[in-house]
């Protein structure tokens, strides 16, 4: 079920761009709201694949390692779980980061260069 997760973000992804990319061919430029949009679906995406490969490993990892009897544990709950974690966690991060570009000291060149300066 991870795998098929990672798919349909696979298919996601294929529709934001390319959608977009065909919409600006044939209108040219679109409103500031789709881009913004469109840059929040790419980065979750992103996001979302690197999460999935990640929890693929470790679930692997404790079906083979940790578990004495794998065929009793009813996988289904845990994997509508984490998908949901992922994809609500990709999409807020993403929102989050998109709507704080700026706050933070780290990001403004300008004040970390003249931060580091003063060293």
């Amino acid at each position: 079920m991870l795998m098929s997760g990672f798919a349909w973000s696979m298919i996601e992804l294929v529709i934001v761009v390319e959608g977009g990319d065909i919409l600006r061919y044939f209108y040219g430029p679109l409103p500031h709201t789709f881009c913004v949009v469109s840059t929040v679906v790419i980065g979750s995406v992103f996001l979302q694949i690197l999460l999935f490969i990640t929890t693929i490993v470790i679930t692997k990892y404790i079906f083979i390692f940790h578990l004495k009897n794998p065929t009793a544990l009813d996988d289904k709950f845990w994997l509508t779980f984490l998908t949901l974690w992922i994809r609500i966690f990709a999409y807020l991060s993403q929102i989050t980061a998109y709507f704080m570009q700026g706050k933070y000291i780290s990001q403004d060149f300008n004040a970390l260069n003249h931060i580091l300066k003063k060293f």
